[in-house]
């Protein structure tokens, strides 16, 4: 069984469902610390062919504490009517607006005031919309060890949910030992994603930016085809 885990992306990047799709199982790692300034609660979009952040308002935490415990920030209403006006102008023109317009506002009308709750829903409804069969859980509903850290604390997921075959992000390539799989009878690859350039509204491409562009210049087809384009090293 291939599994891979992740901690949960606010409309991250196609590599992310990429890695989602190539697996029979994905488990979103969501009882690790917070990553304050990175990209849980945020991704990047195009406005007026200009990069710009596209950030869910979190409450603050002196000291990060778990993602699955952060909540939504206290003018989240508010922020979400700016999101969602920030999105039609930039992607009004755009030829699945519409469709995927219908998506987005689910996703941020979900209830919720836990932005980990949010985001694994944003998670699922677009994996759902790209027809991405595969099953989704959450780390904090296994009973693990919670002592164990970094590849430990991988090893024990995999163990947990049966897995022979662990794919990871490319960017992991430092951080876990083939040998150290090997041993537990777990096969290691690391997904290299690959971009595909499609029409946005101007030029220069800007590539990497949240699935929520390419989704706006795509059919769900030619999405479904990206999401093959990859390397397992």
């Amino acid at each position: 069984m291939r599994l891979a885990i992740m901690q949960p992306y606010f409309l991250p990047y196609i590599g992310y469902f990429q890695l989602m799709n190539a697996v029979d199982r994905f488990i979103i790692h969501d009882d690790v610390q917070w990553i304050k300034g990175g990209w849980i609660n945020r991704n990047r979009i195009s406005v007026h062919g200009r990069e710009q952040l596209l950030t869910l308002p979190v409450e603050s935490d002196g000291n990060n504490g778990l993602i699955n415990r952060r909540r939504l920030g206290a003018d989240y209403e508010r922020q979400r009517e700016r999101m969602l006006r920030v999105i039609r102008e930039a992607y009004s023109r755009a030829p699945q607006f519409e469709i995927v317009s219908d998506l987005i506002h689910r996703i941020l009308h979900f209830q919720t005031d836990n932005a980990c709750d949010l985001i694994v829903h944003s998670l699922r409804e677009t994996a759902a919309f790209l027809d991405i069969q595969t099953p989704v859980s959450l780390s904090s509903d296994m009973r693990k060890d919670e002592s164990l850290k970094a590849e430990d604390r991988v090893l024990e997921i995999c163990r947990l949910a049966g897995a022979d075959h662990y794919i990871n992000p490319i960017g992991g390539v430092e951080l876990y030992s083939r040998a150290r799989f090997e041993e537990q009878g777990i096969r290691l690859n690391f997904l290299q994603a690959s971009i595909t350039e499609y029409r946005q509204l101007r030029l220069p491409f800007i590539p990497a930016l949240s699935i929520l562009d390419v989704m706006m210049f795509n059919t769900v087809d030619q999405v479904r085809s990206m999401l093959e384009n990859y390397d397992l090293q």
